[in-house]
């Protein structure tokens, strides 16, 4: 009896052959799915304040947190609640009784911002850690205006 599939000169009929496309690229998609569950994502490790202080600058680094978090609405801005954060002012502002370099714990500042021992600034919820931690680290190194 003859088969009513047609084949090709190697004996593969065409079913043979879609059904082997087929495999392929579900051999194709399982291996992208495994190699994909294979990546592991490691999360930025998070700022701790007991490690060693980083190299801040009050300019470059200290003052777009101030802009961002505490002279943006008028708080601590020209007229505003003291100590005056503007960029002009705002290191005068704060190494003239804000800033303790000997004790930084101790400073206003910071205990401001940790919302430990003086009202939590800003007043609408704590800054994220990292920003505490360069804050933290510019007075641990001397509160310098660079």
């Amino acid at each position: 009896m003859h088969s009513l599939r047609k084949t090709n000169n190697a004996g593969i009929t065409k079913k043979d052959h879609t059904m082997k496309n087929y495999l392929y690229i579900l051999l194709a998609v399982s291996m992208v799915w495994v190699l994909n569950s294979c990546y592991y994502d490691n999360p930025a490790p998070t700022a701790d304040l007991n490690s060693p202080p980083l190299d801040v600058s009050f300019s470059g680094d200290v003052i777009p947190i101030l802009n961002t978090n505490c002279n943006y609405s008028g708080c601590h801005s020209t007229g505003g609640v003291a100590p005056d954060l503007t960029a002009e002012v705002a290191y005068y502002s704060l190494v003239n009784g804000y800033v303790n370099t000997s004790i930084p714990e101790e400073s206003i500042v910071f205990k401001a911002i940790q919302g430990s021992g003086a009202p939590l600034m800003p007043p609408g919820g704590q800054m994220v850690l990292d920003n505490r931690k360069i804050i933290y680290d510019w007075i641990r190194t001397g509160a310098n205006n660079n």
